[in-house]
């Protein structure tokens, strides 16, 4: 099987240039203290360092202007053109693997399959305008440079490039569906890579489960380019047997997306998939990642981690009490898919792939450890999609056609819920949701 990982080389002596590696990390560096050092906080800096008044800069601007607000301008352009000159090189970093999948790209049929598997499932679940936390980020990429402290200003990736391609605002939604769609295509490409190829009906039941329900029940999240950039690290891996300069780059960029699936999933595959040379890379980016964020809060831990959680409180006082709402969101983020974990993990122990068995252990299990500390615990759950995908390549090639169609079907037809410490199981739009609420009299 394509996943054997016996044959991967820990191949210390292929190493990127030391000028590389230095300016990748001293990119990295810059992009995360940009995120995390906001507007504020460098003004209230330079006011201590230079003994300037609570008034500065308002003296140095014309009368009819704001200080706070000509400053968070001009820190703002110099941020975003910093930014976005790192982001040119991390993409000049991924052009080796990026360009062996572009021939695949190219393909009518692949995106045929896609977009019409994509319809199929939009007729059962779909919402097309961002909302939620989707429109939150819709509102940073008009100008995602003028931040607050918070969660939000540091998962900065999507509104920015949102904001770089004149999309952000009411635009945002095209931008991220433009994301989405390379993501699904790039889902069949490593689906197809590891010898499972899924006709259209198994990929529009696919797209109801996981972090593609997600992507389209709530449009404008932005963990739907963490599986992306899992997946291109994955497929790179794959290719070159070992890794190289694109897992620490697509690590870093999935950092600077969501940082709580970017350390799920790269954690997960660092300790089971990934070689040692990406395990000191992951610890370095992550230590630096910590560190630079610390520092943005005076290394005030308890300041720190009570602005990261929603409405400053961890989920964990309630974990106990709603373990099994946790559990059936497990069921109701996958629904039949999830029964292929436990073939796939089975297999790969009686194979002796240990780590592979492992990896979906960790990827399906680390998602439900976060609901510990968050209340959407669907989104949390869907954060291990890759697992699922992985377990999906074990276990459907050994079932027959007409196996495979019944359960696709069966999947299909299974509604998708939302469910979440506080509302409990909220129906979708489309089909399911209109199931759900008129028949069942669930809340929508």
């Amino acid at each position: 099987m394509a996943l054997d990982v016996s044959a991967v080389r820990t191949n210390l002596g292929a190493r990127p240039p030391t000028a590389q590696a230095i300016l990748f990390y001293a990119a990295f560096a810059l992009c995360v203290t940009i995120v995390t050092f906001t507007n504020d906080v460098i003004i209230a800096l330079i006011r201590d360092l230079t003994g300037k008044g609570a008034d500065w800069p308002i003296r140095r601007t014309l009368q009819y202007a704001s200080g706070d607000y000509h400053g968070q301008y001009l820190l703002a352009s110099l941020k975003n053109a910093a930014f976005f000159a790192c982001v040119i090189l991390f993409g000049f970093l991924l052009r080796g693997a990026v360009a062996p999948i572009v021939p695949a790209l190219r393909q009518r049929k692949l995106w045929t399959d896609v977009i019409i598997a994509l319809l199929i499932a939009s007729i059962f679940l779909c919402e097309i305008v961002p909302n939620g936390m989707g429109s939150i980020y819709g509102n940073l990429s008009l100008d995602p440079f003028v931040q607050e402290q918070g969660f939000y200003h540091r998962r900065i990736l999507m509104p920015a490039l949102a904001h770089l391609l004149h999309l952000g605002g009411v635009l945002y939604g095209l931008f991220y569906w433009a994301v989405a769609l390379g993501v699904l295509a790039l889902s069949s490409i490593y689906l197809v890579g590891k010898g499972l190829v899924l006709s259209r009906l198994e990929l529009a039941s696919l797209y109801t489960i996981g972090i593609f329900a997600t992507a389209l029940g709530l449009p404008g999240y932005a963990e739907i380019l963490v599986l992306g950039l899992t997946l291109l690290a994955m497929l790179d891996f794959d290719r070159h047997g070992r890794t190289g300069v694109t897992q620490p780059v697509c690590f870093a960029l999935a950092l600077l997306t969501h940082e709580t699936a970017a350390v799920l999933a790269f954690g997960t595959l660092a300790l089971c998939l990934f070689d040692r040379r990406f395990l000191c890379h992951f610890t370095g980016l992550l230590a630096l990642y910590l560190l630079i964020w610390l520092a943005s809060y005076g290394f005030d831990l308890d300041r720190a981690t009570t602005i990261q959680l929603a409405g400053g409180k961890s989920n964990a006082g309630q974990f106990a009490r709603t373990l099994p709402l946790v559990l059936f969101s497990l069921i109701a983020t996958y629904k039949l898919t999830l029964l292929a974990a436990v073939p796939a993990v089975i297999g790969f122990v009686a194979a002796r792939q240990y780590r592979m068995a492992l990896l979906i252990v960790l990827g399906l299990g680390g998602s439900v450890g976060l609901t510990a500390i968050a209340t959407d615990y669907t989104r949390m759950m869907a954060f291990g999609s890759f697992a699922i995908l992985i377990a999906l390549v074990a276990v459907v090639p050994r079932l027959s056609g007409r196996v495979r169609i019944a359960l696709a079907t069966i999947n299909l037809l299974l509604p998708t819920v939302y469910v979440s410490a506080y509302h409990g199981a909220v129906a979708y739009h489309g089909l399911y949701g209109l199931l759900l609420t008129r028949v069942f009299g669930m809340r929508g």
